[in-house]
């Protein structure tokens, strides 16, 4: 497996595997792209109390597309081939999915805000079955970026024995004080909480699973609505994990950041990933005491021959780290196998997005795909 730390200085670029968003007055695109991958099997969903069988065709993924307003069209193009793939109308918390073909570069162009997700794949271990493995990662709240006060989202799916032995699948980080309640889209089912600042609440919430599956999480529905008196993160938390970290100030290049470090499970080892972008001093702090974890600086020399710090932790329980640096960083958090390289963390895939003309340093395992809204020039 190869890996590499590339560096882009770019105008405007989004790079990802799933799904990110890029507002407008009059429209809202967003990009992804379908890996090859096995066939998914016959799967349940549950929807407003109901439970929903199916089998998607062989060489598809799902598309799931989400609702925050009434009455919003949504369209859904090959990027190769220009041709529309789909043409439909979603309601507030209502979803719509599409059947994707592997290998499809696509992009969704809609007149309001959505909540979109592409998933697929099964493992089928030696001893036969199917498992279904599930990703990571930092929802998008429906203000654009990592961090606000209003979510619409679908748990992703999650192995099930990630959830019978860790019992969550999702998370909220809380940046201040914040007080927050999830309802789900039935109506039927809702709790209310608080979340302390720089510390978790974790839940375990109804995800797909393959037929036959136990259920397991709350909900009456896997279409939740989650609002919070102040700023949050909500994280999706998986056994095998790649996850690129929202800066506290937003984007994903910056100087602080506040990172969930989930329970790990047989022989994976959680671990971070820190790229400096700039010379300075890293520092990592538990945020629960805020005693200092380790510190590393790096010079000129170090961001020009784009050196990276590795930091691997024992298998963990649960726990909040923030990182502080006088230059600016890039951010991964993770489970790998037990291995001693940044290429054992996941498998998973992640998104990085940068700002105009801005220096960011991204770490790719196996394959980056860049996806530009408009005509740019990249510099890699």
């Amino acid at each position: 497996m190869k890996k590499e730390v590339i560096t882009f200085l770019i105008s405007m670029i989004v790079i990802l595997l799933c799904l990110n968003v890029r507002g407008a007055s009059a429209e809202h695109v967003y990009y992804g792209y379908v890996p090859p991958s096995t066939d998914i099997g016959n799967i349940d969903e549950l929807i407003n109390g109901e439970i929903r069988n199916y089998t998607p065709p062989s060489g598809t993924a799902l598309l799931d597309v989400v609702g925050i307003e009434d009455n919003t069209k949504v369209d859904v193009y090959d990027i190769s081939t220009g041709q529309l793939i789909a043409s439909l109308k979603v309601n507030s918390m209502e979803k719509r999915t599409l059947f994707i073909s592997y290998g499809t570069y696509f992009k969704i162009i809609a007149n309001k805000r959505i909540a979109a997700c592409i998933s697929g794949g099964n493992m089928y271990p030696h001893d036969g079955g199917a498992i279904i493995h599930g990703s990571a990662g930092f929802y998008p709240s429906i203000e654009g970026g990592f961090r606000g006060k209003e979510f619409v989202f679908i748990p992703i799916v999650v192995r099930d024995s990630y959830m019978r032995e860790v019992g969550y699948n999702a998370y909220i980080l809380g940046l201040t004080k914040a007080d927050f309640e999830l309802i789900d889209s039935s109506g039927f089912w809702s709790l209310k909480d608080t979340v302390n600042q720089h510390s978790a609440k974790r839940y375990l919430l109804w995800s797909r699973v393959n037929h036959g599956s136990p259920a397991m999480g709350a909900g009456n529905s896997m279409i939740f609505h989650l609002t919070a008196s102040d700023d949050i993160f909500l994280v999706a938390a998986n056994g095998g994990s790649l996850i690129a970290v929202p800066a506290v100030t937003g984007g994903f290049v910056g100087k602080l950041f506040i990172v969930p470090i989930h329970m790990t499970i047989g022989s994976k080892v959680s671990a971070l990933l820190i790229i400096p972008c700039e010379p300075g001093k890293v520092e990592i702090y538990d945020a629960s005491s805020g005693e200092k974890i380790a510190e590393k600086s790096f010079s000129e020399s170090d961001v020009a021959q784009n050196t990276y710090w590795f930091k691997k932790f024992s298998q963990t329980r649960e726990e909040e780290y923030i990182i502080k640096s006088t230059g600016n960083i890039v951010v991964y958090t993770g489970a790998t196998e037990g291995g001693e390289d940044p290429q054992d963390m996941g498998p998973d895939v992640t998104i990085v997005g940068a700002r105009p003309n801005e220096l960011i340093k991204v770490f790719v395992p196996t394959i980056g795909i860049i996806f530009a809204p408009e005509d740019v020039k990249v510099t890699i």
